[in-house]
């Protein structure tokens, strides 16, 4: 769980013995100013939490982790993001393989780096306007998910909250995978067979997310997104 203040809280569930769900504080800290998107790699065990002025921070994503971090990308000069940082969202291949990916709402742009080694940047891309369906700007939340879902993405989907849709209210814009992955000079990769999910079948422990976000507690699980309006895909421009 994260504030406006830059305060984070780390959580765990458990069964309290009488069938119900209770929860254990296991780690808090300070990122130092408001904070807003955050996503666990749950296979690398990392935890990346945005800075809306600074920037994306890694964190351990375990408990006893503590408190240090290393800077994956800036808002000032030398950085790719453009203040605000908002929402963040993985890709993941086989291998450790895959991407992360946050939302700079100041240049209505998202950014894409590699899961690893050390996050290198790969490119920015923009969500344009189509012939009946406006640009993508403003956005604070993202997801992605990199299983096939039939004919209109079958390399994956991504999902943008378009903050500015006048005259109507603000919605989610969809874009197949594939359609981002072929728009920068090398394509990135698409692995629809990766699946998470533990040994057992069951969904891994870190797939849970609580957080707090600007004043709205949000529960996420990947690839349940339930907007009040869709749109479907426009057209993706992408720069290296």
């Amino acid at each position: 769980m994260n504030d406006k203040k830059g305060d984070v809280e780390q959580w765990r569930l458990h069964d309290n013995g009488l069938g119900f769900v209770d929860a254990t504080l296991v780690r808090s800290f300070s990122v130092g100013s408001q904070t807003e998107g955050m996503v666990a790699d749950d296979e690398l065990g990392w935890l990346y939490i945005g800075e809306e002025d600074v920037g994306i921070w890694r964190y351990g994503a375990e408990p006893g982790s503590g408190t240090e971090r290393t800077l994956v990308d800036t808002t000032d000069i030398a950085g790719h993001l453009t203040a605000d940082v908002e929402g963040l969202t993985i890709y993941y291949t086989a291998d450790g393989g895959g991407y992360l990916i946050a939302s700079s709402q100041g240049s209505n742009s998202f950014v894409i780096y590699r899961r690893q080694p050390d996050n290198e940047y790969v490119m920015t891309f923009v969500i344009a306007a189509g012939t009946s369906i406006d640009a993508v700007t403003g956005t604070d939340g993202i997801d992605v998910i990199n299983v096939s879902l039939g004919p209109v993405a079958p390399a994956g989907l991504f999902v943008a909250q378009d903050g500015f849709n006048s005259p109507e209210n603000q919605n989610f814009k969809l874009v197949p995978w594939d359609a981002i992955a072929g728009s920068g000079d090398t394509p990135l990769a698409i692995d629809t067979a990766w699946d998470d999910t533990d040994n057992d079948g069951t969904v891994g422990s870190l797939d849970l997310l609580a957080l707090w976000t600007t004043g709205a507690r949000v529960l996420i699980r990947p690839g349940c997104v339930r907007p009040i309006w869709i749109a479907t895909a426009t057209p993706v421009s992408a720069t290296s």
